[in-house]
């Protein structure tokens, strides 16, 4: 049985992966995962890997979607970034998180897109 934030969350992700190839981006993974850590889209900018975090809201009730991006969240993020360059023989100095924060109701479409968040 599918839910209901299974399912919000790959139309975000597939409104997030359209909006970064228009950008130029280039897909390597989806929903990339290692023990204690997850990447909703894993791309490619120019030489850089971008690991790509994507939260959609359809209400502001709770504040705007990149506000429930936390710091925990992020460390989780850069675990696996880290565990992806690694295997790869990348270097995490070309490489950084990203943030698209998505909301969507039946009126509009805003799309906030964050580069190079929670590296320090």
């Amino acid at each position: 049985m599918t839910n209901l934030k299974d399912v919000k969350g790959k139309e975000g992700e597939k409104i997030a992966e359209e909006f970064l190839k228009k950008k130029g981006y280039f897909l390597l993974e989806r929903n990339y995962r290692v023990k204690g850590g997850e990447i909703d889209l894993l791309m490619k900018s120019g030489s850089k890997i971008v690991a790509v975090e994507v939260k959609l809201r359809t209400t502001k009730k709770f504040g705007e979607p990149y506000e429930s991006v936390t710091n925990r969240k992020l460390k989780r993020i850069k675990l696996a970034l880290i565990t992806y360059l690694r295997k790869r023989n990348y270097s995490l100095s070309n490489s950084q998180i990203d943030v698209l924060s998505i909301f969507k109701d039946k009126n509009k479409l805003e799309i906030r897109h964050f580069e190079n968040v929670g590296m320090e």
